[in-house]
């Protein structure tokens, strides 16, 4: 009787929890759709290379390097983070790249947003500000850049958000079509296999001038 009692308890705590859970997961779903839907692009990858090499000149920033990360790829997938050279005409270093871990995302289907705590992913055009002065991301040493948000609500909550570019040593070595993404690590950020990013940074450290990352995906 007692253990009949203690089931019915534990499942009238259960049951609102996991119907909470159910309508957070829902809304970030139906959040993330109408985010892509405003800031998605179906652009081929010349017509992102010459709009990178406009936008660069225009708004005086680094000429010769552009960072593009293709959403659309899976995250286990060296081809979804790319450092492109704009001179040579070729991709100079690319890795896996783990995206956000918030409501509605998936190891095989990113949810996006820009609000403030939702720990997805965002879209659009960042700048590169420089390395994050505590070298740490949570428990983890790693070298990490900062980003800002440049395009408007798709992405201005960038620096309130805390949004980098960091690594994570376990990303190494584990490519394949999906990463695990990890809610300690994977709140919106660029992580990316460490030794990638200890490359990435001395580039953006050497560099007199902010560089452009460009994250997108196709719209819904």
């Amino acid at each position: 009787m007692l253990t009949v009692i203690a089931l019915v308890l534990v499942a009238g705590l259960l049951v609102p929890f996991c119907w909470r859970e159910w309508r957070l997961v829902r809304q970030a779903e139906r959040s993330s759709k109408v985010y892509l839907s405003l800031y998605g692009d179906s652009l081929t990858f010349q017509q992102r290379v010459d709009e990178a090499r406009r936008y660069t000149a225009a708004h005086g920033l680094n000429t010769q390097y552009v960072i593009l990360v293709d959403f659309n790829k899976p995250s286990g997938d060296p081809a979804r983070f790319r450092l492109y050279d704009l001179e040579a005409r070729k991709t100079v270093l690319s890795s896996t790249c783990m995206h956000g871990a918030g409501a509605g995302s998936t190891d095989s289907r990113p949810a996006f947003s820009n609000r403030p705590g939702s720990n997805n992913s965002c879209l659009g055009k960042f700048h590169t500000a420089g390395r994050h002065t505590s070298g740490r991301v949570g428990r983890y040493r790693t070298p990490s850049i900062n980003l800002v948000g440049k395009s408007g609500r798709a992405n201005n909550n960038a620096r309130r958000r805390s949004i980098l570019i960091h690594g994570w040593a376990e990303n190494a070595g584990r490519r394949g079509s999906h990463l695990r993404i990890n809610p300690r690590l994977s709140q919106g950020c660029f992580a990316i296999e460490s030794s990638k990013v200890r490359r990435l940074s001395e580039i953006v450290t050497a560099s007199d001038r902010p560089i452009l990352l460009w994250a997108y995906h196709n719209p819904i």
